[in-house]
């Protein structure tokens, strides 16, 4: 946990980005009304909406943040970033305690979990990514223990809270209800310990009861039920068109490729024999494409596609082969002895169940079948919830997929642990550097928007003149904050001598001023980052947070700016009809 602090605290002033500004927006409302956390007009991507109710996460965080503010008085960055510190501790803290129970080296499971980019880079934002991963976790490290014979009171006041916690954050926490009656009925096939029938029904019941309040809730205040208006949005965006689930189906296997562990990493555990041999085939051949008919693409950008594809598809092949070949050690086939697997003293006596039959072997195969469910729930997740792909929507894979890789480690080097240490230790030194690398372009992503929101406004700011602008993300909670003001799509308000500011790459959108009748064109200025390093960017095919802009999880530019920011002057007010507005579903 120190471990995670030191790599946490560094990022403490990051600029607030992508959708902080939704969430400190509901935290805005609910300081004025704290019961109805929705009730104000939105404005997204230029359409107006009534009200907030049908945002697709419930207002958790929001809550926390308001709660942060009243506290502190403050609303800067770091405090924001420092409050939210918490919820990577016991992400790191809950993976560690699941991992003790599977691993040999469970340590270096939360230093990977730790150091991963998508982590890394998640854990720096306001969004709800990390702490939805951390009560996934708690949830489940309390639920493990609360099956241990003696488990103390907390463990159940824990996994409920964590639960709980969960299910007001996210509806994806119904996940996680199935991962915990997966858990019950395969103890039960193992004969291991697991928490009453009744005491399960109890838990899996808290969730349910919340969403029905909530939701019945906002049905009477809002007189609609606002999850329909939530999917018929996921059904404008084409989520089920083919060519869709072909995107997020190659984005899955980019980002686990990317985004978890060092690419090169992978192949540790997971590359033998043909496996290792068709990965070698996959990176050879994935150029072909580019070779033939697919342009515009650099040869570092050809290859970091490679890269990712042919180990994120040696990543899937062996996740999801995990029933046919569970990774299982058997003490039998080692030169130690039963008694080396066994859990220490220590951990037996904190965990009476471990240090009882059945033997170890059933906790392992028990353990690897849930990462299987746990993995192909979130894949499942990706490619049917989702309108695009993201690193973001795979996050909640991470802990499978490093449980695994590091238990697949363990059974291929039985025979000497200090060889096993070095191999496990040295994929968490390829993936710490990249990592915090991958880190730094997005904080440096993040500044760009700050830094460029000071400039804009300060360069453009004369008496009289209204600065408006079409942008999403951090630009345009920065230039909201300076004075500037959004321009909706069907808003008529500019008035002659106004000044209107659109980037290239922060989701801008049309207007009734587009067209050379009402503006004019009077310059673009560069924001640049002292990295070629890229997140999301048209030109580079970058993805980070979303497949909109490309597809590679992270790319490379060619040196040149990262975002440009067109200015505009309008000539004369729009005096036309005002067309209807268009809707979010």
């Amino acid at each position: 946990m120190v471990f995670t602090a030191v790599l946490y605290l560094p990022f403490l002033g990051q600029a607030f980005h992508i959708d902080d500004r939704i969430y400190l927006e509901v935290a805005d409302q609910i300081r004025e009304t704290p019961f109805f956390p929705y009730d104000y007009q939105v404005l997204f991507e230029g359409i107006w909406s009534p009200d907030a109710a049908s945002h697709s996460h419930l207002p958790l965080l929001s809550y926390w943040i308001a709660l942060v503010q009243v506290l502190s008085g403050s609303r800067s960055e770091w405090v924001m970033h420092l409050a939210f510190l918490p919820f990577a501790l016991l992400a790191v803290w809950a993976f560690y305690d699941i991992a003790r129970r599977y691993l040999r080296f469970p340590a270096a499971a939360g230093a990977l979990l730790a150091a991963s980019p998508a982590f890394l880079v998640l854990s720096h934002t306001l969004m709800a990514d990390v702490p939805l991963l951390a009560f996934w976790l708690g949830t489940m490290a309390f639920y493990l223990r609360l099956a241990d014979q003696g488990a103390p009171r907390s463990a159940l006041w824990g996994c409920l809270l964590c639960l709980l916690a969960s299910a007001f954050l996210s509806l994806l926490s119904g996940g996680l209800l199935l991962l915990m009656a997966a858990w019950w009925l395969i103890a039960g096939w193992k004969k291991l310990p697991r928490v009453p029938g009744r005491l399960l029904l109890l838990l899996l019941a808290a969730p349910l009861v919340l969403w029905t309040a909530w939701y019945l809730r906002a049905w009477l205040h809002y007189d609609r039920m606002v999850l329909i208006n939530t999917m018929l949005h996921m059904e404008k965006r084409q989520i089920f068109q083919w060519h869709v689930f072909g995107v997020k189906s190659l984005s899955f296997i980019l980002n686990l490729g990317a985004v978890f562990l060092f690419p090169l990493a992978l192949c540790n555990a997971w590359a033998r024999q043909w496996s290792g041999r068709l990965t070698l085939l996959l990176f050879f051949l994935s150029p072909v494409p580019f070779a033939l008919w697919i342009e515009d693409w650099t040869w570092q950008q050809v290859l970091l596609f490679a890269a990712f594809f042919s180990s994120g598809l040696l990543a899937l092949g062996t996740l999801l082969s995990v029933p046919l070949r569970m990774p299982v050690c058997h003490p039998g086939f080692s030169r130690l002895s039963a008694e080396d697997f066994k859990p220490s003293q220590a951990r037996a006596s904190s965990h009476p169940a471990l240090a009882a039959d059945p033997p170890d072997d059933a906790w392992q195969e028990g353990l690897s079948l849930l990462s299987f469910l746990w993995f192909a729930g979130i894949l499942a997740a990706a490619m049917l919830l989702y309108y695009a792909g993201s690193a973001r929507y795979v996050l909640l894979a991470a802990p499978p997929v490093i449980l695994l890789w590091i238990k697949y480690l363990e059974c291929r080097v039985l025979y000497n642990d200090y060889l096993l240490r070095n191999l496990v230790w040295l994929g968490f030194a390829l993936t710490l550097p990249y990592g915090l690398w991958i880190a730094w372009g997005d904080y440096q992503f993040a500044e760009m928007y700050r830094r460029g929101a000071d400039q804009m406004v300060e360069r453009y700011t004369r008496t009289g003149r209204t600065l408006w602008f079409t942008a999403e993300w951090g630009l345009r909670y920065y230039l909201s904050q300076r004075g500037a003001r959004p321009l909706p799509r069907v808003d008529a308000g500019p008035r002659a001598g106004d000044v209107l500011f659109k980037p290239y790459v922060a989701s801008p959108w049309r207007t009734l001023y587009d067209g050379e009748e009402h503006i004019e064109f009077i310059g673009r200025h560069a924001l640049e980052v002292p990295t070629r390093l890229r997140l999301l960017d048209y030109r580079s095919h970058a993805a980070f947070y979303s497949t909109g802009w490309g597809i590679l999880p992270w790319s490379l530019g060619e040196g040149e700016p990262w975002e440009w920011i067109y200015v505009y002057r309008v000539k004369q007010a729009y005096s036309g009809p005002i067309p209807e507005q268009p809707r979010h579903y």
